[in-house]
């Protein structure tokens, strides 16, 4: 029987061929996979990271988070973190993605969760909560004034972003963040497909060769580029920004033990243990 991830996989690869792919993936995590909505359980975990960055903010930039200046990449079909942003903490959030991805059904699913009776039928109407839908947008080059924005925003978005459009994304926000402006980044280093086969460790995709990762495994509509924590460091640090705040999440002493047994592919044999195990990492970033 074949394992779940390779399932997913070729049901992945396959959808990311046919015309309207991201439509595709969206009705089948909407009507077979169920994936989304999102379980109440999971948007409280967004809430209270919503609220973490928030803390974040305030501890770092010395201002009050309310009513600031706030642009968010990779906002999601739901618009959960954006929603918690805009309508718990008061902050003015221009939400983007690089496609027209939100839905209004699941918007609306997380208003009602807000306690907000407010359901919208356009995305116009997400100003009333402080957001400002813009998408598409390209978070290497976007239409934003330059010394914009108090802070950016991404939870979980890095890890999906291809390596090579990175540095321009970075130089990018550094462009539009005001002087001494924050980027708050949430980064999952881990193999997302781990997250729905436990015969998987979270570290099974580091196994496979470039050749075989992303051109067998990877996916437009799942794509994770399986950078280590000290590349993304290379690459933010090389566009300007200071690193003011970071943790990282490492797994315990027997898992720790037992990824170091794995057979890692070429590319991350000669990162130290800690790099190429991390698990996450919550990073505050400043402008200089």
């Amino acid at each position: 029987m074949l394992k779940k991830w390779i399932l997913k996989v070729f049901l992945q690869k396959t959808i990311s061929l046919l015309p309207q792919s991201h439509q595709l993936n969206y009705l089948l995590q909407r009507h077979v996979t169920h994936s989304l909505p999102i379980s109440e359980a999971q948007f409280a975990q967004k809430a209270l990271d919503a609220a973490e960055q928030v803390a974040l903010f305030e501890r770092f930039s010395g201002k009050k988070a309310a009513q600031s200046l706030w642009y968010e990449i990779g906002s999601g079909s739901d618009l959960s973190m954006a929603l918690c942003f805009g309508i718990k903490h008061d902050i003015r959030l221009t939400a983007t993605d690089l496609y027209p991805i939100a839905k209004i059904s699941l918007i609306n699913n997380n208003l009602a969760r807000l306690w907000t009776s407010q359901p919208i039928t356009n995305l116009p109407e997400l100003t009333q909560f402080n957001i400002q839908y813009a998408a598409p947008t390209d978070a290497q080059q976007t239409d934003f004034e330059a010394n914009t924005f108090d802070c950016i925003t991404n939870t979980s978005v890095l890890e999906h972003i291809p390596a090579a459009a990175l540095p321009a994304i970075f130089k990018e926000g550094y462009r539009v963040l005001k002087p001494n402006g924050l980027m708050i980044c949430v980064i999952d280093m881990q193999d997302h497909y781990s997250y729905t086969d436990s015969s998987i460790t979270y570290g099974h995709f580091l196994r496979y060769n470039n050749f075989v990762y992303n051109d067998l495994i990877n996916s437009d509509i799942h794509y994770q580029n399986r950078l280590r924590y000290s590349q993304y460091k290379t690459l933010w640090k090389a566009a300007g920004f200071r690193t003011i705040y970071e943790d990282l999440a490492y797994p315990d002493a027997q898992t720790l033990a037992m990824l170091e047994t794995l057979p890692l592919a070429e590319p991350f044999k000669n990162f130290s243990r800690e790099d190429k195990f991390a698990k996450t990492a919550w990073v505050v970033l400043q402008k200089q």
